[in-house]
C-alpha cells in the first residue's frame, strides 16, 4: 500500500496491518471479545494452536493510540516524531500547530547510509498514527 492509501485507513485497520506484519495471530472473532472496549483495538490470540476456544488467551493492541504498543516499534525502526510548526517571517514569530510529523529512513539491507536510502514521512494530528503509517511504509519496502 502507498502512503495515500494508508492515510485513508481507519485506526483499526492500521492496527490490524501492523499486527499482521509482526506475525501476530489476529483473532478472527474480533466482535466476540470487544464488548464495550475501544473499537480501534485489535484482539491478538496469544494461546497458540489450541482448538478449544475456552483455552485461548487474548491481548489487545492499539498502535495508533497506545504509546506502550507503538513506541517499541518507533525505537526499533528509528522513527522520528516532531510537532509541526508554522512561521510568519514578516512578524518574526513561529508557533506550533496541532499536527505531528513522523519520519523514517530505510537504509536497505546493509543498514548504512547510501544513495539508495528511502525517506518516509507522514503527518497527522495524532503522532502515534503518523508513526504507524511510517512504520508500515518502511516494512513494505
Amino acid at each position: 500500500m502507498n502512503k495515500e492509501q494508508l492515510e485513508q485507513l481507519s485506526d483499526f485497520n492500521l492496527n490490524k496491518l501492523i499486527s499482521v506484519k509482526l506475525g501476530l495471530n489476529v483473532s478472527k472473532d474480533q466482535w466476540m471479545h470487544l464488548g464495550d472496549r475501544d473499537e480501534n483495538v485489535v484482539i491478538i490470540d496469544t494461546s497458540g494452536d489450541s482448538s478449544d476456544i475456552r483455552n485461548h488467551t487474548f491481548d489487545t493492541v492499539d498502535y495508533c493510540n497506545n504509546p506502550s504498543d507503538m513506541m517499541p516499534l518507533v525505537f526499533e525502526r528509528g522513527i522520528g516524531l516532531h510537532p509541526m510548526g508554522e512561521s510568519d517571517i514578516e512578524i518574526g514569530m513561529s508557533w506550533l500547530t496541532s499536527d505531528w510529523a513522523a519520519c523514517g529512513i530505510d537504509y536497505g539491507e546493509d543498514n548504512e547510509a547510501s544513495m539508495e536510502a528511502e525517506f518516509f514521512e507522514s503527518k497527522s494530528d495524532n503522532p502515534l498514527r503518523a508513526a504507524a503509517i511510517v512504520y508500515l511504509l518502511m516494512k513494505t519496502t
